[in-house]
């Protein structure tokens, strides 16, 4: 197996937060994470790192979204996330008793 590492490597996008343009240096993946979770909560990426921003405890803006990133699929992956989600543990349980 070939894993392609230039995939890895960060990369920079421009956002405006409180109407002034920054940026953000982030690897793909967490791009990419980003864009689910705005599709998801039905936001915009500005929107979504403002709100990062008003609650960050990290020192800067790409620390607090990479943060963010793994807080939000980690409460996801919880017995609550897995059952609004309709799978995980206790779906498997509902199947078998013929109840989803």
């Amino acid at each position: 197996m070939t894993i392609d590492l230039s995939r890895r490597r960060p990369q920079v996008r421009n956002i405006k937060l409180a109407g002034r343009r920054t940026s953000l240096r982030l690897e793909p993946e967490f791009w990419d994470a980003l864009d689910e979770i705005v599709t998801r909560e039905r936001s915009s990426l500005s929107a979504l790192c403002e709100r990062i921003k008003g609650r960050r405890a990290a020192a800067n803006l790409t620390a607090a979204v990479r943060l963010f990133v793994l807080r939000y699929f980690r409460g996801a992956s919880t017995e609550a996330g897995h059952r609004g989600a309709g799978h995980g543990r206790a779906a498997s349980r509902g199947s078998r008793n013929g109840t989803l």
